[in-house]
C-alpha cells in the first residue's frame, strides 16, 4: 500500500520554519471549489469572454451616441453595461453549474483527492500522526527531498512495507 505524504506533516517533524508555517500560507490552498472550479475551466468548451467584450463595444457606442445629444446620459448607458454583465456574470454562474453536474464523477474524484491531501479542510500535519508513515529511512529521505527555503507544498509517496 502507498500513502502520499504532505509537506506540512513532514515540516512539522522536522521543524523547518519555511514550510512548517502555515499561518502565512493561503487559505485557498484548502479553499473548497477552487479546484473544481480550475476543473471545469479547462474542460469547458463554452466562454463568454467574446460576449463580454462585443457587449462592452457595443456600449462605447452607444455611449458616444447618447453624449452627443446629452452629456447627462453617460452615466445611465455605464449603469446599463454594468447591469448587462452582471446578467451575463449570472448566466456564466448558472453554466458553471450545469457543467459541474456534467462532470460530477471528476469533481467527486477531485473532492476525495483534496481530502486525502487536506483532511477536514486542514493541513495534513493537524489531522495525521508522523508514525503512521514512519520507515527506518524517512529522515535522511526527508531531509534529501525537501527544500525548506520553497514556499510550496510538497508531495512525497512513502511505500509501506
Amino acid at each position: 500500500m502507498r500513502q502520499i505524504i504532505g509537506a506540512g506533516l513532514l515540516a512539522a517533524l522536522l521543524s523547518t520554519t519555511a514550510l512548517a508555517d502555515t499561518s502565512s500560507m493561503s487559505t485557498t490552498a484548502t479553499g473548497m471549489g477552487v479546484l473544481e472550479n480550475d476543473y471545469i475551466k479547462q474542460v469547458s468548451e463554452i466562454s463568454f469572454e467574446d460576449e463580454i467584450a462585443n457587449l462592452e463595444e457595443v456600449f462605447a457606442i452607444t455611449k458616444e451616441k447618447a453624449v452627443e445629444v446629452d452629456f447627462s446620459l453617460e452615466r445611465t448607458v455605464i449603469a446599463e453595461l454594468k447591469r448587462a454583465q452582471n446578467s451575463i456574470n449570472k448566466i456564466k454562474k448558472k453554466v458553471t453549474k450545469a457543467e459541474k453536474k456534467k462532470h460530477e464523477v471528476a469533481i467527486n474524484r477531485i473532492d476525495s483527492i483534496k481530502e486525502a491531501f487536506f483532511p477536514g479542510g486542514t493541513f495534513q500535519e493537524r489531522k495525521l500522526n508522523i508514525l503512521e508513515f514512519y520507515q527506518p529511512d524517512l529522515i535522511k529521505n526527508l531531509i534529501q527531498d525537501l527544500n525548506s527555503l520553497e514556499d510550496n507544498l510538497t508531495l512525497l509517496e512513502v511505500q509501506n512495507q
